[in-house]
């Protein structure tokens, strides 16, 4: 059994995303209401969501 989240976008040019663990859905995220960073809460479990370069499209998750 995997702990790991995984954040998926809808299609290829969307800033909705599906956050599954272990194929389970269990968050969505619309990164188009923030630019930077935020918060994420998932079963108990505070994640912080950052982008990798100012210019950049790509996040990490922590």
């Amino acid at each position: 059994m995997s702990t790991a989240l995984v954040a998926s976008p809808r299609n290829m040019f969307s800033n909705y995303y599906l956050v599954t663990r272990d194929e389970e859905s269990v968050a969505e995220l619309d990164l188009a209401y923030f630019s930077d960073h935020c918060e994420l809460e998932v079963d108990g479990d505070n994640y912080h969501i950052r982008r990798d370069g100012t210019f950049k499209k790509s996040f990490s998750l922590e």
